[in-house]
């Protein structure tokens, strides 16, 4: 009597090969919220909310000048050559805070490439904490020079007040402005690019209210003029107690659960990356996917490599991704 199980109740051969599964393939990505994406579908995805993003960080410039623009007419144009002397300032500082950012972001686009999470969670860990860092010493030099810039921009009393005034409420709110930038470019390399760009909306919203409302200053458009029931009257400290407000929005965390205890970053950090452990079930069960498939392909390599004596493996000995 023939007591052979059938094939398909037969224990598997732990040296079978298995065949890798096509989502592990070359050219798609392994983790995060491009997870799965062709290289092709993945720069569209994330191109287009950055485009807007810079838009709307380039719109926070204009409104304070246009706020400038239309405050009283004794001091509109000192008040003007200040804000316009003074921007250059806050150009320069997102210079040297895109250096820090694109760091981040560069280790954080390679970890996420390979699947490797937790090195992301740290690599966004360190580069927040150090934004932090670099904004409190650019806000120092910033509150320092503030004089020297006015004279080298040869700005009279009046505007040099002002110029005075701008500086030194940005060099405030620095470290915020370091948070904002680099966790958005830093969640731009895990491929989360919408939420940086909700996050720039929002910066600007509050930054055209409260800079207008502090301001004092009537919009003008055309013919239409809106005039400004409050009585502040604070004129360009007031465009930029806006903007520096604005900014302190921006960097407040948003939609991040408590992190798991092994969790070596920021608080929700890792949150950012995957998009939230609690919110977002799909992608983590993509993430155990990823795993499988590669613990699966490694398995596949295994079954082919050469053996000697004893059962010691002779082939590649660097991991299997």
């Amino acid at each position: 009597m023939d007591t052979t199980p059938p094939k398909d109740q037969r224990p598997s051969d732990p040296t079978e090969p298995i065949e890798a599964p096509a989502a592990a393939a070359a050219g798609e990505i392994q983790s995060g919220r491009l997870a799965g994406k062709s290289l092709g579908a993945a720069i569209a995805i994330v191109a287009f909310p950055v485009l807007l993003q810079q838009v709307m960080a380039a719109f926070v410039g204009l409104v304070d000048k246009m706020l400038a623009g239309n405050l009283a007419d004794d001091i509109v144009m000192a008040a003007l050559d200040g804000v316009g002397v003074a921007s250059y300032v806050g150009w320069l500082i997102g210079i040297a805070m895109s250096g820090l950012g694109i760091g981040g972001q560069a280790i954080i686009a390679r970890a996420m490439g390979a699947g490797n999470v937790e090195e992301g969670e740290q690599a966004l860990g360190h580069a927040l904490g150090l934004s932090v860092a670099w904004g409190v010493l650019c806000g120092i030099v910033m509150w320092f020079t503030a004089d020297a810039l006015a004279s080298i921009g040869q700005l009279g009393p009046e505007a040099t007040t002002f110029s005075n005034q701008y500086i030194r409420t940005f060099a405030v709110s620095m470290p915020f402005f370091g948070v904002m930038m680099v966790g958005a470019m830093c969640m731009h390399g895990a491929g989360e690019t919408l939420r940086p760009f909700l996050i720039a909306v929002a910066v600007n919203i509050v930054n055209v209210i409260v800079s207008w409302v502090l301001s004092g200053a009537d919009l003008r458009v055309g013919d239409s003029v809106l005039v400004n029931p409050f009585s502040f009257d604070l004129d360009v400290l007031g465009i930029a107690l806006g903007s520096g407000i604005g900014m302190a929005v921006g960097a407040v965390p948003r939609d991040q659960g408590p992190a798991p205890a092994h969790r070596h970053a920021l608080p929700a950090a890792g949150d950012v990356l995957a998009g939230g452990p609690d919110r977002d079930p799909q992608l983590l069960r993509r993430h155990g996917d990823v795993d499988r498939q590669h613990h699966r392909a490694g398995l596949h390599r295994n079954a082919r490599r050469p053996r000697r004596a004893g059962g010691v493996d002779c082939g590649d000995r660097r991991g299997f991704i």
